[in-house]
């Protein structure tokens, strides 16, 4: 799974087959998911706050993210998440783990009139052992986590997703994500990242709230 693919996956709930963010998070912290990835595979480069595309993407016209990519070449981190956050959504992100089977879609009719949606995990098990492995890995003392888990983990606590999958350990997560980052074993394009993600969500919760007392 890609790495937005994995943090859809993590947040549906097993037992209520709901997704347990609000999709307005979920969307940013996809955005966020997907620069991650590019960074990892070398399609970008992160240099004072801003994204770059390399040449790997440039020779690669076909990628599926080429085109929004290319276009915010040398736009700051910030903008480059806000323009992913309109391109990647938990829908496609949905569509993409159904095509792999990893889970399936079920629509009911609610009061004869809505549609809902409910997703089904294929294995249980498999998100089981994939929340066991984050939580080993980032608690364990004895090595540090990679780019990529970290990235997850952080991505998980800032959508406070770490409430349901750690409900008795997310205190202890969020303390030792704290340490690592305190660290130099995370590379610093990867917390620019994290930081522009976790900035995006406090706008978007803020203006929900102003929205709300408005109303």
């Amino acid at each position: 799974m890609l790495l937005h693919e994995e943090l859809v996956y993590l947040s549906i709930d097993d037992r209520k087959n709901k997704l347990s963010v609000s999709q307005s998070i979920l969307n940013q912290a996809i955005a966020g998911a997907v620069l991650m990835d590019a960074l990892f595979d070398g399609l970008v480069t992160i240099e004072n706050k801003k994204m770059y595309i390399t040449e790997k993407l440039q020779d690669n016209p076909f990628h599926e993210r080429f085109f929004v990519l290319e276009k915010m070449d040398g736009k700051p981190v910030k903008s480059v998440l806000k323009k992913l956050a309109g391109e990647a959504s938990v829908t496609s992100a949905i569509e993409a783990l159904s095509a792999k089977q990893l889970i399936s879609i079920q629509e009911e009719k609610v009061l004869l009139l809505f549609t809902t949606k409910n997703y089904h995990l294929a294995e249980p098990e498999r998100k089981q052992l994939l929340v066991k492995t984050i939580k080993e890995e980032i608690m364990s003392y004895e090595g540090e986590p990679s780019n990529r888990l970290f990235s997850l983990a952080s991505l998980i606590e800032v959508t406070k997703l770490d409430r349901h999958l750690f409900p008795q350990e997310y205190k202890d997560m969020k303390k030792r994500l704290k340490e690592i980052r305190k660290s130099d074993v995370i590379a610093q394009s990867v917390y620019q990242i994290i930081k522009d993600t976790e900035t995006m969500m406090v706008v978007i919760t803020a203006g929900a709230v102003a929205a709300t007392t408005s109303n």
